[in-house]
């Protein structure tokens, strides 16, 4: 029986996994396996939004999976739907209308938001906010503990190096 992987979440990340999965069955020769992507919105490229919002690139540019693409990859695409409850014990996802998808691997990849740096003058005016994240993310590489957080803004004279 193929592998069956879920990927809840069409950006960047959900459609490079998708492309990895292919790309590493066509080199081992192997039969495709199943893949269902769950994305509450047609995939598309955050990061050209500029672009097409100033005119400078088409619609046609921003969505990065129209749903050829994803027929020729063969993936079974719930576009609109939203993931409503996951069980890793039991290996299923529940979708927003109770309907169950059943997989062996499960792939997260929903995006994140920015936040604020608690430092003073983050908040402030002019400031703005680009980032990676909610909030900090933490490693403990080698009992080192590193946090990272994305901030643009003015800078702060109290502000740390």
């Amino acid at each position: 029986m193929p592998a069956r992987h879920l990927i809840i979440g069409g950006g960047t990340a959900g459609l490079n996994a998708i492309r990895t999965i292919r790309e590493e069955e066509r080199m081992r020769g192997a039969d495709p396996s199943e893949i269902t992507l769950v994305s509450a919105e047609r995939p598309y490229s955050r990061m050209v939004l500029p672009y097409y919002l100033g005119g400078t690139i088409s619609e046609s540019h921003v969505y990065t999976a129209p749903p050829a693409s994803l027929t020729a990859w063969k993936v079974k695409a719930l576009v609109g739907r939203k993931a409503k409850a996951l069980d890793p014990a039991a290996r299923t996802l529940t979708l927003d209308d109770d309907a169950k998808v059943e997989f062996d691997d499960c792939l997260i990849a929903t995006g994140s938001r920015a936040a604020k740096a608690p430092i003073p003058g983050a908040d402030g005016p002019g400031s703005t906010v680009s980032g990676p994240s909610t909030r900090p993310r933490t490693w403990w590489p080698a009992s080192r503990r590193v946090a990272a957080w994305s901030w643009s803004g003015p800078a702060s004279s109290r502000s740390r190096s």
